[in-house]
């Protein structure tokens, strides 16, 4: 009785833990697409990205996420056999869209999840380099108890009888854009699907709606240096208990070269270097742990890689 009260806690904590029931991601500027659908083709470039995650390193089944995502604008030609027209934004241009998926395996403690999203996004020009971008996404995954993590030396009819929860869920997202400023609001999980893994004591656990509201602004201080400032505010429906911000500040040099920190409301300090070379971007992310519990594990390390094709955007905000 003992272990399946420990499996249903480890159980119950993944699953209501803002920070564990879906990935964290400290790069969250340099792949936002990851946390908002309506980022899909947003920068009119075709975008692949492959992104690593190593949470709490040196922690025995610490949390570890991979996922490859591609993107990237259709533009307003897919749109002719529906007749679109310019709209009266000021611009002369018309709404292009934009196509994204990602697919992604996370494993934490005892849980893990693999699974697929596909993503469309409506991207409508306004005056200067403004833009309204709307994004709607659908996903398939996977939800499974890893029984290989956990030793006993009774038979334990909780592990025994549970078998894998498949899942259909759904997010949307919105964001506003320009040259030198993004705002984006995303609610991931809005189904809020039960988890279903065939014994009646898992019928209580669900996936919880999750909302991102992420801004920044580029500071142009010269031809060579750019200050960018921006903040990531995440929450569930539970705001007092799952409210977790991070602040950031990049610096880039020469859209060559970059780094910069971050700090997160649970006390970690993150630091982040990046470099881009022929169409590729590479970004190495260090979560450092300052509260105690955090402090025997060595750290968090995440990498991203993406490779970047076509005409940059003009929208600073969310491109280098």
């Amino acid at each position: 009785m003992k272990r399946i009260i420990a499996i249903s806690f480890y159980a119950f904590t993944w699953l209501h833990g803002i920070a564990q029931q879906i990935p964290t991601y400290s790069q969250y500027t340099e792949n936002l697409f990851l946390i908002n659908p309506a980022v899909a083709g947003s920068e009119e470039q075709t975008i692949y990205s492959l992104n690593n995650r190593l949470q709490w390193a040196g922690m025995r089944d610490g949390p570890k996420t991979q996922s490859f995502c591609a993107q990237g604008s259709l533009g307003s030609y897919f749109l002719n056999p529906l007749k679109q027209k310019t709209l009266n934004t000021g611009t002369g241009k018309k709404p292009f869209v934009g196509l994204g998926g990602i697919i992604y395996n996370d494993k934490n403690v005892l849980l893990s999840q693999t699974g697929a999203q596909l993503a469309y996004a409506y991207h409508i020009p306004f005056r200067g380099s403004n833009k309204l971008s709307l994004g709607l996404s659908l996903s398939a995954f996977q939800s499974r108890i890893d029984k290989a993590s956990v030793y006993t030396k009774e038979y334990e009819p909780l592990l025994e009888t549970a078998r894998p929860a498949y899942i259909i869920d759904a997010s949307v997202g919105g964001m506003w854009s320009s040259r030198y400023y993004f705002v984006a609001l995303s609610a991931l999980q809005v189904s809020q699907s039960l988890l279903n893994f065939g014994d009646r004591m898992w019928d209580k656990y669900q996936k919880f709606r999750h909302y991102h509201l992420v801004a920044g602004y580029n500071f142009e201080i010269n031809t060579n240096y750019t200050i960018s400032p921006s903040v990531l505010l995440r929450s569930t429906d539970r705001i007092i208990s799952t409210f977790q911000s991070d602040i950031t500040c990049k610096v880039t040099y020469m859209n060559t070269f970059w780094g910069g920190a971050s700090y997160r409301t649970n006390r970690e300090t993150i630091f982040f270097v990046g470099i881009y070379q022929n169409k590729m971007y590479f970004t190495y992310s260090f979560d450092f742990p300052v509260k105690p519990y955090g402090r025997p594990s060595f750290g968090s390390h995440e990498l991203t890689m993406s490779l970047k094709m076509g005409r940059k955007s003009k929208n600073k905000g969310i491109a280098r």
